[in-house]
């Protein structure tokens, strides 16, 4: 009688944890194919077959390889936006004595010529005094605004009297 007791003990819970780990490995097989019906006929003698789980895992770890492959087929996708930035740059091509006229002239608020302040709605403001003296020292007035000027350009739109302005325009 001591015989027949000693197996009964046996199932101990290391015993069940291998049997539950057998059948999750079953049903994690069932849905891959018809590899699902020979595990579970393995899960029932599952206290003789202990090493029959170690190769039934290599064989789902095959299958996922080939899921991403299509995957990776799809990422040669994007090069073609890579496309894109390359027509980006031979479409703007950089004035700089131009760009640098408009970043003076939107910065300080200010221009040599009386047409752009009007254009404006005298928002830009027309530094006549400066145009003058210019002239008289080049022979002309420069046509773009420039870094060499910002001084004398900054200086003259500090002297003019804000209030004095409100009534030149109105």
């Amino acid at each position: 009688m001591s015989d027949t007791n000693n197996p009964v003990p046996e199932p101990t819970p290391q015993d069940d944890a291998e049997r539950i780990r057998l059948k999750r490995l079953a049903k994690l097989q069932s849905p891959s194919g018809p590899g699902a019906l020979t595990p579970q006929p393995a899960a029932t003698p599952s206290k003789n077959v202990a090493p029959s789980p170690s190769p039934a895992p290599l064989p789902p770890n095959p299958k996922p390889i080939p899921r991403p492959t299509p995957r990776a087929s799809l990422r040669p996708a994007p090069p073609p936006v890579v496309a894109r930035p390359l027509k980006r740059k031979a479409a703007v091509p950089l004035n700089l004595p131009v760009w640098e006229h408009q970043a003076v002239q939107d910065v300080l608020k200010v221009t040599l010529s009386k047409e752009v302040a009007e254009e404006s709605g005298h928002d830009i403001v027309w530094l006549k005094s400066l145009a003058q003296d210019l002239a008289s020292e080049n022979g002309n007035v420069p046509e773009k605004l420039s870094i060499e000027l910002v001084d004398k350009l900054l200086i003259s739109r500090l002297k003019l009297d804000p209030l004095e302005m409100r009534h030149v325009s109105l």
